[in-house]
């Protein structure tokens, strides 16, 4: 995914669980879990980050690159956000 400086990945449904590293630049992770408990992390250049199975997660993103990976069986994903 890109997004602009200031762009929102809007609220999304997490069908699996999902790992993601930020190389470059900083975004704020907003998670809500199945039990409606929330997180939300400020994360910058090599921070992690976990999304449960079933959770939502919502990014704003200064200029950032965001590189997520999802497993789910065989099936493994990657996104960028700019």
């Amino acid at each position: 995914m890109r997004l602009t400086p200031g762009g929102v990945r809007e609220l999304h449904w997490h069908a699996t669980a999902e790992w993601a590293i930020m190389p470059t630049g900083k975004a704020r992770i907003t998670n809500i879990d199945d039990h409606g408990r929330m997180f939300v992390a400020d994360v910058g250049v090599g921070d992690l980050w976990f999304s449960l199975r079933a959770s939502c997660t919502q990014v704003d993103c200064a200029p950032c690159i965001g590189t997520r990976t999802r497993t789910n069986g065989n099936t493994t994903s990657a996104g960028r956000a700019e």
